[in-house]
């Protein structure tokens, strides 16, 4: 399903490390599929937030795979 609205606006606080999969193809659906998964440190004690829980996890999916290429380096993303 399409996004409809042309704008989204999504804040994240405490944001503790920003994955992103390489494009894999869906076996079931032949689409080609990656993530950008954020990851947001725990509260708590001192051990506890060296810890990390996943926030929010965008997977795009496309039929060509080069459409849901990243074309900023990672390191710049």
């Amino acid at each position: 399903m399409p996004i409809v609205t042309t704008l989204q606006a999504l804040d994240i606080s405490d944001v503790k490390n920003i994955v992103v999969t390489e494009a894999v193809q869906d076996t079931d659906t032949g689409e080609y599929v990656r993530e950008i998964r954020i990851f947001q440190a725990r509260e708590g004690t001192a051990e506890e937030s060296e810890a990390m829980s996943s926030v929010l996890t965008v997977r795009l999916r496309s039929a060509v795979k080069k459409q849901i290429k990243i074309a900023v380096p990672e390191l710049e993303f």
